[in-house]
């Protein structure tokens, strides 16, 4: 049986207190995260060929989807750990598919990536963005913009809406300006429509820049001033 807090600590500790720790440190330095915003987000770091003491004696070794990644906790709007995340360092070579992003299965149309830790920020500015990457909303916060969420890419559902309706009526979509972006942003707009929630899609980069580059450049006043 999995217990992710208990995982979770174990990812923590290698990040920050162990040799093997360095990729998953050194990929944080290259993309402007800093220590305190990594603890705040309590990420940790997953080695190839790793094994948590505590799945010691399990016989199916589901911990082999973190192998390379740094280790992102998804907690529900309540503060519940319901899944283990992970952004690929380092390819798996015996492994067909390395995703960008990975995780352990759950229900990811009832839950938002960022709920739990921004929603009072998201009532307070009576705004919320739904994004697609969980590290372009660890950025924005870090930044000081701590109204976004991710969908866990291009995938906005009702659920979502519903759960953000409740703390704002502006609800942005900002995702990658390409293919598969323009595609989701397009369908979340329609679920807005279908549910008289008033969604608004923003196309406010150009290609090949996320929200993630954006905010290494820019203030979170320009940020607000794009969105109005």
């Amino acid at each position: 049986m999995q217990d992710f807090e208990l995982e979770l600590n174990e990812y923590k500790n290698l990040l920050f207190n162990s040799d093997c720790g360095n990729i998953g440190r050194e990929y944080l330095i290259k993309r402007n995260i800093s220590k305190k915003t990594a603890l705040y987000w309590e990420l940790g770091y997953c080695p190839i060929g790793y094994v948590p003491s505590i799945y010691k004696n399990e016989s199916f070794p589901f911990w082999q989807k973190l192998w390379g990644r740094v280790v992102i906790p998804v907690r529900n709007q309540h503060g519940e750990l319901v899944t283990l995340s992970g952004r690929l360092v380092e390819e798996v070579k015996e492994r067909e598919k390395n995703p960008k992003y990975d995780h352990y299965q759950f229900n990811s149309r009832q839950n938002l990536f960022g709920i739990y830790q921004n929603q009072s920020n998201i009532f307070i500015n009576n705004k919320a963005v739904i994004t697609e990457g969980q590290l372009d909303v660890i950025s924005s916060w870090q930044a000081g913009i701590k109204i976004i969420t991710s969908s866990f890419g291009a995938h906005c559902s009702e659920q979502h809406f519903i759960m953000l309706n409740r703390f704002t009526k502006n609800i942005y979509i900002i995702y990658d300006n390409d293919a598969a972006g323009n595609k989701g942003a397009t369908q979340a707009k329609n679920i807005g429509k279908n549910n008289n929630i008033n969604v608004k899609i923003k196309n406010i980069f150009q290609d090949g820049i996320d929200l993630d580059n954006w905010v290494q450049n820019h203030t979170c006043d320009q940020f607000f001033k794009l969105l109005d």
